[in-house]
């Protein structure tokens, strides 16, 4: 039995030394969607209202005035952010390229902006009045 591994284990280890495994893995794709991450370097800002629910794929963001105007500030400068209530935590990474957002147990939501989506925020105009906004097929935002 363990000869057999040993065998396999050299086998794959010859595969992956020729690059065949990476050329594969190319060509098929990892098959691993990537996660968002929080930002540790990320400015954090108190808001009074926050809290975000789910319908499908779509996440919604329920905010006030001060939230709505924290995140037309987060559109804007296209740095990270966080944005914390006395009962939601929501973290906003700046990224370049697409990752998945993600309800973390001990970080809250983490939720990615691209630059496509902090376009979206910015001419949203969130800010100027209250009422609800669908920025992308899966984010919406709700101000009240």
């Amino acid at each position: 039995m363990l000869r057999r591994s040993t065998r396999y284990l050299a086998a794959r280890l010859d595969l992956n030394a020729m690059g065949l495994l990476d050329a594969l893995a190319k060509l098929t794709g990892n098959g691993a969607p990537h996660l968002a991450r929080p930002d540790s370097a990320a400015t954090t800002v108190q808001v009074d209202r926050l809290d975000i629910r789910t319908a499908d794929q779509l996440i919604i963001i329920i905010t006030g005035q001060q939230g709505a105007r924290a995140l037309a500030e987060l559109a804007g400068s296209r740095e990270s952010a966080a944005l914390v209530s006395p009962t939601t935590t929501a973290h906003f990474p700046a990224v370049t390229k697409d990752v998945l957002p993600v309800k973390d147990p001990k970080h809250g939501w983490i939720i990615p902006i691209t630059p496509s989506l902090a376009s979206a925020l910015s001419q949203a105009e969130l800010a100027d009045a209250s009422g609800e906004y669908e920025l992308s097929p899966n984010l919406a935002v709700v101000v009240e």
